[in-house]
């Protein structure tokens, strides 16, 4: 016991446990697109993840509380349920153990995200070994990349080397979000460093050929654009536009011919007729397509419930080959409980990070948008890279507190109140907000038309600069949890200690962020952020016939 006590007490072991922990997280991303599919090499992986939970165990033992959620459940309970279907029709045991071993790694890496516990950090070690593949990948078809030439042609498609070739696509999409992701949020000026990575999995994604990968990062671009300038619609429509047009000028470079012959095939095949489309221009792939995906769709209504198990398409089918279609694949295999519970940890997260406000929505529900798209179109289910980005999800939905801004927090409040007996020296009495360079007043108490408070509150919200919301009454808290448009305002819920313990509080106001009007001394903790003070809140609230009395003068004293 003396032994773990000196460990744990040693700076030393602590630091240096975190830095392997971060050293083999930035291994394991670069390991998962080079070496997955290349059998020889692919046990490398598996060493790096068994090292990796041998020093996140460490760490967590020694350093660290055990933290659990219970909506990670859904991904070892799809692992366990494949073997119902596996057991009775296709017998493809190996391909349940990969599924407990994916679950298992989904494990290891959440908690080595916990163990770093600072996203950036994170981010960085994966986007490093994300672009030291696209510089493998690069090194290795630098005679096929340098060859321009070839880019015109229809079967110019790089990248078996490595995996499949929209494996590879789907890896540099990752890699490239990540980027731009890092790029335009990093507030530092190390952030055009972000460039080059971005460049290089870009280079990687065209030349794999994937219509999939171009029409995704584009995707990915507008969305994240979108939470960048959420203040500035105008700007946004107009960055909108412009990225539209210069979409369409690359669309036509050279470089980007395969992509943009394979995508004008597709697109004859899906709409034109066989008379109207004289050039004769089918897309095979297209085709094939379409009919793996209805098949597979087809052959899951068949057995619905269960599926045939793991690999159960190419049981039944015997073509050699997936459905082309996460869905169809997923509901063909495990049937719709296998859907439900495959997809259910996404759905939750969406959920989650809409429901809390938290700053990461704008990284998972893109990402969330991103799976749901690609499951049209390619089979991820045993993929290593959709656990490693499903756990690092998970990390900044339940465990990352990240502050919204590490600065210019308290300074331009906006106080919402529905009670009728509020007093009016608000600026004076909360003195914790003491450094607000504005201090705004909404009363909702003296108006009994709720469509009218709702357009009140949104229009403040949306027209005035707020970093900070604070509320005082349960109409007032629902409200504007419902009305934040601004992902930088931070909520702070005042309830009445008659209150404290209800249903309402317990569902919507979150403990860290609550102080209880009647008590004299607070701690208001705020991402990170504690907020000392002594005031004592019970001279807040005055009588009905004081506030009827002063109302005037009130709204005059705050230019409202």
């Amino acid at each position: 016991m003396s032994f773990i006590y000196r460990l744990k007490m040693s700076p030393k072991i602590k630091i240096f446990l975190r830095c392997l922990i971060i050293t083999l997280v930035f291994l394991y991303s670069f390991l998962i697109p080079s070496f997955g599919n290349r059998h020889l090499y692919n046990y490398s992986i598996y060493l790096c993840a068994a090292a990796l939970a041998v020093a996140t165990f460490l760490y967590t033992f020694l350093y660290s509380n055990f933290k659990f959620n219970k909506i990670t459940l859904f991904v070892p309970a799809f692992a366990i349920f494949s073997l119902l279907g596996t057991s009775i029709y296709s017998h493809n045991f190996r391909g349940v153990l990969t599924l407990v071993i994916l679950a298992m790694s989904f494990y290891v890496l959440l908690f080595s995200f916990i163990a770093i516990g600072n996203r950036n950090i994170i981010f960085n070690a994966l986007l490093c070994g994300l672009f030291l593949f696209s510089a493998y990948y690069i090194f290795h078809y630098r005679n096929e990349i340098l060859h321009f030439s070839s880019y015109s042609s229809d079967e110019f498609r790089l990248g078996t080397f490595f995996d499949n070739q929209n494996d590879v696509a789907s890896y540099a999409t990752i890699g490239f979000f990540l980027s731009f992701y890092q790029l335009i949020f990093t507030k530092r000026w190390i952030k055009f460093l972000y460039i080059i990575p971005a460049f290089t999995l870009f280079i990687v994604g065209i030349t794999t050929g994937s219509r999939t990968f171009i029409l995704l990062v584009v995707f990915l671009i507008f969305i994240l654009l979108f939470f960048k300038l959420i203040k500035h619609k105008i700007i946004y429509l107009a960055v909108l536009a412009s990225l539209i047009v210069v979409f369409v000028v690359l669309i036509n470079m050279p470089f980007l011919a395969t992509i943009k012959l394979r995508l004008d095939k597709m697109l004859e095949t899906l709409f034109l007729t066989p008379t109207s489309n004289s050039a004769g221009m089918y897309d095979t792939s297209t085709i094939q397509r379409v009919v793996l995906i209805d098949y597979g769709t087809y052959l899951g209504g068949r057995n619905a419930f269960i599926g045939y198990g793991y690999g159960g398409f190419n049981y039944v089918t015997e073509i050699g080959t997936f459905a082309h279609s996460n869905f169809a694949e997923v509901l063909c295999d495990f049937g719709i409980i296998g859907i439900i519970l495959f997809y259910s940890p996404l759905l939750l997260l969406s959920f989650g990070v809409i429901c809390k406000r938290n700053i990461n929505i704008r990284f998972v529900l893109p990402i969330f948008i991103y799976y749901l798209l690609a499951s049209t179109s390619t089979v991820f289910f045993y993929n290593k890279m959709y656990y490693l980005v499903l756990s690092l999800c998970f990390y900044l939905s339940y465990y990352d507190d990240t502050p919204l801004k590490n600065r210019e927090r308290f300074k331009r409040i906006l106080f919402v109140s529905d009670l009728d007996n509020y007093d009016k020296n608000i600026s004076d009495s909360l003195k914790v907000f003491n450094s607000a360079s504005s201090f705004k007043v909404i009363l909702l108490a003296n108006s009994n038309n709720k469509l009218s408070n709702f357009f009140r509150v949104m229009c403040t919200l949306f027209f005035k600069k707020n970093d900070t919301v604070v509320t005082l009454g349960k109409r007032s808290c629902v409200l504007i949890d419902y009305l934040k448009l601004d992902l930088d305002i931070v909520h702070i819920p005042l309830v009445l200690s008659a209150d404290f313990n209800s249903y309402f509080v317990r569902r919507i106001v979150t403990k860290n962020q609550t102080i209880v009007v009647g008590k004299k001394s607070q701690d208001i903790k705020v991402n990170k952020f504690t907020y000392h003070t002594d005031l004592d809140f019970d001279s807040l609230l005055t009588s009905y016939n004081t506030f009827l009395a002063e109302r005037n003068a009130y709204e005059n004293t705050f230019n409202w």
